[in-house]
């Protein structure tokens, strides 16, 4: 069994993510990239339209982060649940894999300026 010293200490040991020293706990991997966006944005009113203009921002077949589902999955009003509002007027998709939704946590903290592993430390 690993005690608490084993663990890493640049990662919270539950689910949800720390900010500068501040953790935000979380109930899952949607919550966590949900609360990382949210945080960002009422911190830099600016950040979500840098990361809306950001070339990661757009994937094979959808934009991550747009100002409506219509923008987000064109064509595709059966997908337009896979979203969540998370500010007013900023959409963003959440029916991605784990593995993207580590990867636009990571592009995030780039567009804010912010270090995943010093200033970010997240889990899910």
């Amino acid at each position: 069994p690993r005690s608490s010293a084993d663990r890493l200490p640049s990662r919270p040991s539950a689910t949800g993510f720390t900010l500068r020293g501040r953790t935000f706990p979380a109930t899952n991997a949607k919550g966590v990239m949900l609360g990382v966006f949210k945080t960002f944005a009422a911190e830099d009113p600016a950040f979500v339209e840098r990361f809306y203009r950001h070339e990661g921002n757009t994937g094979r077949r959808r934009t991550y982060v747009a100002r409506s589902v219509e923008e987000m999955y064109p064509n595709r009003p059966d997908l337009w649940r896979y979203s969540d509002e998370f500010i007013p007027g900023w959409f963003i998709a959440t029916n991605l894999s784990n593995e993207s939704k580590q990867k636009l946590i990571e592009l995030a903290c780039k567009v804010a300026g912010l270090r995943v592993g010093s200033d970010l430390t997240f889990s899910f």
